[in-house]
């Protein structure tokens, strides 16, 4: 294998575990009471108008492409334990 192809795997690799964390963060949230400022951030929607020109990805399009890549769906984070299954909760050390 070349050391491109490596390099390659590696960034890969590293990409799934930064999603994989997202993905639980998010879900960790996703249980929290409604009230809860990180809940109420997170669901927030800006007043006002937008910019002109192309839209800008914001961090939930990153999770909803993460989901749609673990075949997700939403309102599966109520069970913390099949969610964290699905996402792969931790990397494994020896």
């Amino acid at each position: 294998m070349s050391i491109l192809g490596e390099k390659k795997d590696k960034q890969d690799t590293i990409l799934d575990e930064i999603t994989g964390k997202q993905l639980i963060w998010y879900g960790h949230v996703e249980r929290m009471d409604p009230t809860r400022l990180p809940n109420i951030m997170i669901n927030r929607k800006p007043e006002g108008r937008e910019k002109r020109g192309c839209l800008r990805r914001t961090w939930k399009d990153g999770i909803y492409t993460g989901m749609s890549e673990r075949d997700l769906r939403m309102g599966e984070w109520n069970s913390r334990r099949q969610w964290n299954m699905e996402v792969g909760t931790r990397r494994q050390t020896f």
